[in-house]
């Protein structure tokens, strides 16, 4: 009532989506697309991470033609496969784009820095334009506005920063480029000028689905979907992105997801580059917290696989002892087959304001035992999930069988008997 009502995404978007960092060329995703298909591997969506620009034009709302020749032929091709497309985008240009120097020219950059103000209704405004004659126009579906706080000096350590230092340091970099009361806004006027500028054009029946990393207040109004960044592959992480995504959920933006499998696999020199597989895809154990991340996954409203490190398509999944890669193809048939039932959750959260991921507390608040529970929540209205967070069968970097209890326990709510 307060913020507004939120977007109910196009129905695809609640289907799988195919994403990882990053696909390099046209052939390379149409190949990807064909496999799933010959497969017979459900699949609506596939995402081209940044680099779909020329070189070394960062922010270039444009394809490079040598890698992605003929886009509107792509696009066919896609749809033809009834596969979208989804887009990543930046509020930053490289000066020699000549985004940066349209911006430049109109005096629409944020102050000291190349990032498009996006504060003003001109700038948005010449943000769309730039976008819709650079990939709208092509056929694009969908965006993913990534690097959307737009500042972000942490990325500058080396070691981890405690969380309030980081955040002291992200305040003093923004009030250089922005007002102070604006501080965390930026990305909610992003999306205000995507939402508003696809839905101004003629075929405005066609709804936005804008994947962002930030959000403020309201943001619901504007077909966003928030993830949980680049997060590290180990079982600790998935159990707290659980409750991180309950959460989240809880605020009023009733659309969330993550990096299934998280971003970062291996361990690398960066502190946020922390997963515990170094061998990738090779390490049994990471195939089987992949396969817990994706059974998970199933029952959240946006359902997407991408990261760096190695593959994540699910043939990668393959193994002939233990059947990882048929329970993630009977895990995406499910999400198939509740369909129907996952759109009219979506389609109730704009109807009745509700949200697809609720905590124990929120549906059973009489029964105390449910307040400090993280680990499990409804789906709508109707389904308990109850995600697995311990290994059960491969330890990390394990090629031998563990001897740990293949269970895990289940609160089932009083109100029903």
């Amino acid at each position: 009532s307060l913020t507004g009502k939120t977007t109910i995404l196009p129905r695809w978007a609640y289907g799988y989506i195919q994403s990882q960092e990053r696909y390099e060329t046209k052939k390379e995703i149409l190949d990807t697309v064909k496999e799933y298909r010959e497969r017979n591997i459900g699949l609506d969506g596939i995402v081209l991470d940044w680099c779909s620009w020329k070189g070394n034009l960062w922010g270039q709302k444009t394809f490079d033609e040598t890698r992605f020749p003929d886009p509107d032929d792509m696009m066919e091709q896609l749809h033809e496969a009834q596969v979208h497309f989804m887009l990543s985008i930046w509020p930053n240009m490289d000066q020699e784009t000549e985004n940066y120097k349209e911006f430049a020219e109109r005096q629409l950059l944020l102050p000291g820095c190349s990032i498009y103000n996006a504060l003003s209704a001109e700038g948005r405004q010449l943000y769309w334009e730039q976008v819709k004659r650079g990939l709208y126009a092509h056929g694009v579906d969908a965006w993913w506005c990534d690097s959307s706080e737009p500042f972000t000096p942490e990325w500058n350590h080396v070691e981890r920063t405690e969380p309030a230092k980081m955040y002291a340091e992200y305040c003093e970099t923004t009030e250089n480029h922005l007002p102070a009361e604006k501080t965390n806004a930026y990305a909610s006027y992003h999306a205000q000028g995507i939402y508003e500028g696809q839905r101004g054009e003629q075929d405005n029946e066609k709804r936005v689905f804008n994947l962002t990393r930030s959000a403020w207040t309201g943001q619901q109004r504007f077909g966003t979907v928030l993830w949980s960044g680049d997060i590290e592959a180990s079982w600790e992480t998935l159990r707290k992105q659980i409750a991180a995504g309950l959460h989240f959920s809880a605020s009023g933006l009733p659309f969330w997801t993550v990096d299934i499998g998280a971003f970062f696999v291996k361990s690398g020199s960066l502190w946020f580059w922390k997963g515990h597989y170094d061998a990738g895809t090779e390490d049994l154990g990471y195939r089987e917290l992949f396969v817990r991340w994706y059974q998970w996954a199933c029952f959240l409203p946006v359902f997407r696989g991408h990261g760096t490190d190695c593959r994540r398509e699910l043939w990668h999944f393959e193994n002939t002892e233990i059947p990882f890669y048929d329970v993630l193809v009977q895990m995406n048939h499910l999400r198939y087959t509740l369909m129907p039932y996952i759109y009219s959750c979506a389609g109730l959260c704009w109807l009745k304001d509700r949200s697809m991921m609720k905590l124990l507390a929120f549906a059973y608040p009489e029964e105390t035992a449910v307040f400090h529970i993280m680990d499990q929540y409804l789906f709508g209205e109707e389904l308990m999930v109850c995600p697995v967070t311990e290994p059960m069968y491969y330890g990390e970097n394990s090629s031998e069988l563990t001897d740990t209890v293949k269970t895990r326990r289940v609160y089932l709510p009083e109100a029903h008997g």
